[in-house]
């Protein structure tokens, strides 16, 4: 398996191919050989001995840990600030998409996840769920709010939306109480979902799709072997 993967990373001409094809190819292989061990076709998983490359230094210093992200949504204040913190990390949604969400957009699944209904760059619609612990409190957070309603609605400007400002001034003091990098941003919680996500053997194909992404080029940079999976919805 070892040498197939490294046979990927040199085209036929011998040329060499570019790392985030290569990452793309890799957390591939990953995926599927982690599906084959959850249906039972092989008898262990060999997913965790296939070693990725790491992601750009860029991307890398934006990715927080696993208990960087717990702290980070824990500090935040109860209510409002935390739930926005994780929707924002659940589901792997741009600071834009955050403060854009209504309602309407928000569906009840009969399994007690919510699906949200992202309208993303180029107004590109796509589908998201977030786990059912969160979504039964996204559901008890709206009282008698209309569909049309944020869901994500300002203090001082009630009826109105967060602006983006707004909402990373919550994360970042979020982040100087928990003591993480201060530099953190919704964003960063976005880079983090997708680098748990794949961590933790979601296919690519899945996150790219979760994330908005219109090539898994752009995906791949996340498969990079990162220091956490994606916690519990607790």
């Amino acid at each position: 398996m070892q040498a197939a993967l490294e046979a990927m990373r040199s085209k036929a001409d011998g040329t060499p191919v570019k790392p985030a094809t290569v990452n793309m190819y890799v957390a591939t292989v990953k995926s599927f050989l982690g599906f084959a061990h959850r249906v039972g076709f092989t008898r262990f998983n060999a997913a965790p001995l296939i070693k990725l490359k790491k992601a750009p230094r860029q991307v890398a210093q934006r990715i927080l840990g696993e208990l960087e992200v717990r702290k980070l949504i824990d500090a935040a204040k109860p209510g409002r600030d935390r739930l926005l913190l994780e929707v924002g990390y659940f589901g792997g949604l741009r600071v834009s998409e955050l403060v854009s969400l209504t309602w309407a957009q928000v569906i009840r699944r009969d399994s007690g996840e919510a699906q949200l209904e992202v309208v993303g760059k180029g107004d590109k619609v796509r589908q998201v769920l977030i786990p059912a612990v969160i979504a039964a409190r996204l559901f008890a957070s709206r009282g008698d709010a209309p569909a049309s309603a944020p869901v994500f609605e300002s203090v001082r400007n009630p009826g109105h939306a967060l602006t983006d400002r707004a909402v990373n001034f919550i994360v970042k003091a979020a982040a100087k109480r928990a003591g993480v990098n201060p530099a953190a941003s919704v964003h960063w919680l976005r880079h983090a979902h997708a680098s748990h996500a794949i961590d933790n053997g979601a296919p690519i194909t899945l996150v790219s799709a979760t994330l908005g992404h219109a090539d898994l080029k752009t995906t791949s940079v996340y498969a990079h072997g990162g220091r956490g999976r994606v916690p519990a919805a607790i």
